[in-house]
């Protein structure tokens, strides 16, 4: 359709114009409107970010202090553990309330945290009241301590990873729909600028008063101009956003950084702790052989005092062997002394009957005599020996009965010695095999606590890795942003361009008329 009378031309025009402002105005302002409800929704998953990882960090720091506490049952470690474990469950709340999809899960994670602390506490009681065996049994049961930890590790990842795919989606369809929007927007203006630009040529080759659609341009020209305003306004805002968003990033950055510093630190001690257990529990052994080597000394001392108690024994015995000759020398003795008195008597005999025979026994007489003076001599010596053998048996006897004695006593003392020395030695034994104990099981606690400071310090290294990925993915969105704003302040300085063409073109018509 072709239309030559200027009547037409101006409706077109005008026409043309209005429904171009009128698509332009509506869809900027419904874009706009779009553009900010975005923008509520990406800062609404930062700050559900945000909550996840406090009660990350949260439930680390249960399982920190509830360990600690069943080293050391320190009751200051149980209330901090408690005091997160409420923050961890206020926190979740919290989050339940901003993100309505995730209710069965952030119900599971309560559940879990709940599970985790009460695990725990059961843990510390046992250690505390029953011992290492009895709290390494809870810890390490089905549904105990370890278990209920990578259970809620699990959880909190699940719903971790699903907050980040929406936050990652949002910021996408953010970024795509304002480039849409200002691609379309820029082309829309273009076109409508076209449209009046040629239809404003033909008017003006027609030199027909055209005010009214000039003053209709000017108008449209302004309300461009505003909502082109208005969009480097709201990008320039939503610029500003990514960049608070930014820099809260950075911080929580810096303090996992710092997290993740402790952590480290933590494992660092645990593994020394550790290696110190290790020398002590060394140690408490080579004592426990010493130990043994002196038990085994004091046997070997008490066998040799029962060898030499029989040794004397036997020496005892052969002492009372020869007082029995002894006492057999004296019996013969006494025989001697039987056989001298009746020499005695017998010299006396003779003596007798020598007198009585006179002259003729004188011989006989002497030697008589001289058979009475050897069995004098003979009684004499005999009881010289028999009062020798008498004092030796006495001596001997006194002897042996001190020696038994001095020595009986001496042995029996050596014996409650030897027994005191033993008994000594088997509690310093018992007592060292307590401390070996001892000293192994902590040493295989310290190792454990080593390992989980190490899986905590792997797991802040990942929060950090995610961390990062979120800051590049944010930094994007600050391009992105200012991307957008430049396009807005484009998008305003044709609207500008715009306005001064139109009063150019008033100008014009005004110096026509």
């Amino acid at each position: 359709m072709h239309f030559k009378s200027l009547r037409e031309r101006i409706i077109l025009g005008m026409i043309t114009s209005f429904v171009g402002l009128s698509f332009i105005i509506s869809f900027t302002y419904f874009k706009i409107k779009t553009i900010q409800d975005y923008a509520n929704a990406e800062n609404k998953l930062s700050q559900s970010m945000h909550q996840i990882q406090d009660i990350k960090f949260s439930t680390l720091q249960i399982q920190q202090f509830l360990t600690d506490a069943s080293l050391t049952f320190d009751q200051e470690s149980i209330s901090e553990a408690k005091k997160y474990e409420e923050m961890s469950i206020k926190t979740s709340d919290s989050l339940r309330e901003s993100m309505p999809a995730l209710g069965q899960d952030i119900l599971l994670l309560k559940v879990n945290i709940n599970k985790f602390y009460s695990n725990g506490m059961l843990m510390f009681q046992a250690y505390k009241a029953e011992g290492k065996v009895a709290g390494d049994k809870i810890m390490k049961a089905e549904n105990g301590f370890d278990q209920t930890s990578t259970q809620l590790g699990a959880n909190l990842d699940k719903i971790n990873l699903y907050v980040e795919a929406l936050l990652k989606k949002s910021q996408q369809d953010l970024n795509n729909y304002i480039s849409t929007t200002l691609i379309i927007l820029f082309v829309s203006s273009l076109i409508t600028l076209l449209l009046i630009c040629s239809i404003l040529v033909s008017v003006v080759q027609r030199t027909k008063p055209l005010a009214t659609t000039v003053n209709l341009l000017s108008e449209a020209s302004l309300q461009i101009k505003n909502a082109s305003t208005e969009i480097a306004e709201s990008s320039a805002q939503l610029s500003e956003a990514s960049v608070i968003q930014a820099a809260s990033l950075q911080e929580t950055s810096a303090s996992v950084e710092e997290i993740s510093a402790m952590v480290s630190a933590n494992s660092e001690n645990a593994m020394q702790s550790s290696i110190v257990s290790e020398q002590s529990l060394s140690m408490a052994e080579k004592g426990k052989e010493v130990v043994s080597q002196m038990t085994l000394a004091i046997g070997n001392i008490n066998s040799s005092n029962n060898e030499i108690m029989a040794q004397i024994n036997d020496t005892n015995k052969e002492i009372e062997n020869i007082v029995k000759i002894i006492n057999e020398i004296g019996a013969k003795t006494k025989v001697i002394n039987d056989i001298v008195f009746q020499t005695k008597l017998l010299s006396f005999n003779a003596s007798v009957e020598a007198a009585r025979a006179g002259e003729q026994g004188k011989g006989f007489s002497v030697v008589a005599e001289e058979v009475g003076n050897l069995a004098e001599m003979s009684g004499a010596a005999a009881l010289e020996i028999t009062k020798m053998l008498d004092g030796s048996i006495k001596t001997v006897e006194e002897i042996v009965k001190n020696s038994k004695d001095k020595i009986g006593k001496l042995i029996s003392d050596s014996k409650e010695k030897v027994a005191v020395g033993t008994r000594v030695a088997s509690e310093c034994e018992m007592v060292l095999n307590d401390i070996v104990l001892s000293v192994a099981s902590v040493s295989k606690m310290m190792t454990e606590i080593s390992t989980a400071s190490q899986e905590q310090s792997n797991g802040v290294n990942e929060i950090n890795k995610a961390l990062a990925q979120l800051d590049q993915v944010t930094h994007k969105n600050v391009v992105s942003a200012s991307e957008s704003t430049s396009i807005g302040k484009i998008l305003l300085e044709q609207a500008e361009n715009l306005d001064l063409n139109v009063k150019s073109l008033n100008q014009i018509v005004d110096g026509v008329l």
